[in-house]
């Protein structure tokens, strides 16, 4: 019997039960665990990845952060984070909002932050401070632990399961999306603009920032933009570990992958600790449905870099997009749907193969 047959006589949870008890044996957690997912193209898989591996984390006991670097703000929105129904949201002229019927009427509190604000350390009236201050990217880290009492902002729970509920609180987001904190829309990727023409070494500031902030959750990951940006780039800085997912098509496994090579090549420079970890195949279609084109990207992609590919593909589901829509995770949405356990395996096959590795 092969391993990979033995492999898969046992559930996915069983697998990845297995694995991380033979991590934490192995490997002592004290530091926070930090890892990106990457590409140079969008719409490939990484933020469903980073989202479902948050959440099979923090199910296996781990406090997990996410740090959304994407300016569309979707690991947020996925998590349901975000100006919730009961808030005044009309109202941000001076950059705060009134609460709704959900809460004290006439109470202000800060438009929602993002990472932009605390980057660009825009300032901001905070409930029981006398005057305006410029956002710190530990305010950022309050609003991902809720501590500010500032509605909006935690992980939504619709659920009355004591352990989803315990499970969810292990999460915790810095959120991402447009600013209102000036009183006026700002896009996250203006706040790029604008911190790349004020900071010649704007690339190394959230590397700096976060190394202050406040908190040691087990596993912290970092959802990066779908292409070069100074964010991802000030990420990939302080990263060890890059996942890249790509579809089954000759552009993300072929010039899409070289460019990411070469970008991380190029970062080694400055962080000779970063490796390209996992190249995970998502929205892979049934062998009896990709033809021949898609099953010879795969087994290109396996002949290439198959040390780092991992024994299982992502299925393309409906469940995905619906999971995302529905703003829960997908362990939350189809705990037992076999796209959900795809991701599961392919999270074992990680702590299988040292990708968490110190």
């Amino acid at each position: 019997m092969t391993e990979a047959t033995s492999v898969m006589k046992v559930s996915a949870q069983e697998r990845l039960s297995q694995a991380v008890a033979r991590y934490i044996e192995e490997t002592p957690l004290t530091a926070p665990v930090e890892f990106g997912t990457v590409g140079e193209a969008g719409s490939a898989g990484k933020t469903t990845a980073l989202v479902t591996y948050a959440a099979l984390l923090a199910q296996l006991g781990f406090e997990v952060e996410v740090v959304d670097l994407d300016g569309q703000g979707n690991a947020s929105k996925h998590f349901g984070i975000g100006v919730s129904d009961g808030l005044d949201d009309g109202d941000k002229g001076d950059g705060l909002l009134v609460l709704g019927k959900e809460y004290s009427p006439g109470v202000k509190y800060p438009a929602p932050l993002v990472l932009g604000d605390a980057l660009l350390r825009r300032k901001a009236q905070f409930p029981g401070e006398d005057e305006p201050r410029a956002i710190t990217l530990d305010d950022i880290r309050r609003c991902a632990y809720n501590e500010s009492g500032i509605p909006g902002y935690g992980v939504v729970v619709p659920s009355s399961d004591a352990n989803t509920i315990a499970w969810l609180k292990r999460i915790h987001i810095y959120p991402n999306g447009p600013s209102y904190v000036t009183g006026e829309k700002i896009d996250f990727y203006r706040d790029e603009a604008e911190l790349a023409a004020s900071d010649p070494l704007a690339g190394m500031l959230l590397s700096r920032r976060m190394d202050k902030v406040q908190s040691a959750p087990h596993f912290r990951g970092y959802d990066l933009h779908g292409t070069k940006s100074m964010s991802m780039m000030s990420a990939l800085v302080r990263l060890k570990r890059a996942i890249n997912c790509v579809l089954l098509d000759d552009k993300t496994t072929g010039v899409d992958l070289t460019h990411l090579k070469e970008t991380i090549t190029s970062i080694q420079e400055y962080n000779p600790d970063l490796r390209l970890s996992m190249i995970l195949p998502c929205r892979v279609k049934a062998s009896s449905q990709r033809g021949k084109f898609g099953q010879e990207m795969l087994d290109r992609l396996r002949k290439r870099h198959g040390e780092i590919v991992p024994d299982v593909e992502i299925r393309e589901a409906v469940t995905v997009s619906e999971a995302y829509n529905g703003r829960e995770p997908l362990p939350m949405w189809v705990p037992r749907d076999p796209v959900t356990d795809d991701f599961r395996n392919s999270l074992a096959w990680a702590f299988e193969n040292g990708v968490f590795a110190p």
